[in-house]
């Protein structure tokens, strides 16, 4: 039996801060929203993706191809990790062994 004692359940945004988009098309409903307090240097409410681009949150970073994961861009980059757009053009994280086998 699931404890829905401890669950806490919200309405989505109207729209993300950010880009502007619904909480529908930005991901909001979904995937969830980050709210930023008035006393932060960015406030206001935004969906993951805006989030991410203002560095509110912290992420890691995982290889679309092997699962192989590392705590940030910067130090995938001093790894010899790269980065090549999808049939979506959304950047994919590939660590340094992956990429070599690509070529």
């Amino acid at each position: 039996m699931r404890d829905e004692a401890h669950l806490e359940r919200r309405k989505a945004p109207t729209q993300c801060d950010g880009c502007g988009r619904g909480a529908d098309a930005a991901g909001m409903t979904e995937q969830g929203w980050v709210v930023s307090p008035l006393t932060a240097a960015v406030p206001g409410t935004y969906c993951l993706r805006c989030a991410s681009a203002l560095q509110m949150l912290e992420w890691f970073v995982r290889c679309v191809e092997c699962g192989a994961s590392v705590e940030d861009e910067a130090t995938a980059e001093q790894r010899g990790w790269r980065f090549y757009p999808d049939e979506l053009g959304q950047l994919q994280a590939h660590c340094a062994p992956c990429v070599l086998d690509r070529r």
